[in-house]
């Protein structure tokens, strides 16, 4: 495995944590170490990164591995591949303090940006498609092979989904990756290549250690805007939505919510648990 450079929630570089195999025995300072590491990757499917930090209650930078943050690690190619910090699960256990992180791969952020619809009035390149549902979120387009134009027609859906559409549509194999430019994340790219080479990685498994004292972090279900769409008709005719819907802080509603909006959220949510942009 290659080291973890754990990142917070603006980008910004907070801890290294080293393979145990890959520490010399002769440093002067004891740097964080990680073990059990394991990296799974199906193709155009789920990405994970799941790995254990021993540590004592002296390691005061452990705290910077919370849910929500970032781990990016590099691939067999070389690239960036960042992670979502989804689960933390602290526990005492006779061998001492270990924390067992479960992360999935960042573009799951892209479950929580949603699409009204994309169906243009002709047909579109992969790359004009992929651009036209990335606008506005947090990624771009990388690396895209070349297609022909085809016919589009996304219906109300997380831009996530959309993706795996126009994988449907035009064909390809997806990859994630990040730049990262000093001490931060500065880029995110999402390419569509015809092919990527053979999988080579390996997985290791380790025994568990025995539980005495256990303790999760779960950040998976939250969210700090929804859209609402009422149920299709027989007819396939247009969705009830949140457009019409007006509520002011002032007049007693939760929230603030002008007409014409087709999603509400909560402001604090988003101050706590949102990314910069």
């Amino acid at each position: 495995m290659t080291q973890i450079f754990i990142f917070d929630r603006d980008d910004n570089l907070r801890l290294v944590l080293e393979p145990k195999t890959h520490v010399s025995p002769d440093k002067v300072e004891r740097p964080l170490i990680y073990v059990n590491g394991v990296y799974v990757e199906e193709l155009n499917g789920q990405e994970t990164l799941e790995f254990e930090v021993p540590y004592t209650e002296n390691d005061n930078d452990v705290a910077w591995i919370e849910g929500d943050g970032r781990a990016v690690i590099r691939n067999q190619d070389g690239d960036f591949v960042e992670f979502i910090i989804r689960q933390v699960d602290d526990r005492d256990s006779h061998e001492g303090l270990v924390k067992r992180v479960f992360c999935e791969s960042a573009e799951y952020e892209l479950n929580d940006e949603y699409l009204t619809g994309y169906a243009p009035d002709q047909p579109v390149t992969l790359r004009t498609a992929l651009e036209a549902l990335l606008q506005g979120t947090r990624f771009e387009t990388g690396e895209v092979m070349a297609s022909e134009a085809r016919n589009v027609n996304i219906g109300t859906m997380s831009v996530k989904a959309g993706i795996t559409e126009l994988l449907t549509i035009f064909g390809g194999e997806k990859r994630i990756r990040v730049e990262v430019l000093g001490n931060r994340i500065t880029r995110r790219f999402i390419d569509v290549l015809s092919r990527r080479g053979t999988f080579t990685g390996k997985r290791f498994e380790f025994g568990k250690d025995i539980q005495q004292i256990k303790r999760e972090v779960d950040y998976t279900e939250i969210k700090t805007a929804l859209y609402g769409f009422g149920e299709s008709t027989e007819n396939d005719g247009p969705r009830v939505d949140f457009a019409d819907v007006v509520w002011s802080k002032a007049n007693g509603d939760p929230v603030d919510k002008p007409a014409g909006q087709l999603w509400v959220g909560d402001p604090e949510a988003l101050a706590r648990y949102g990314y910069d942009g």
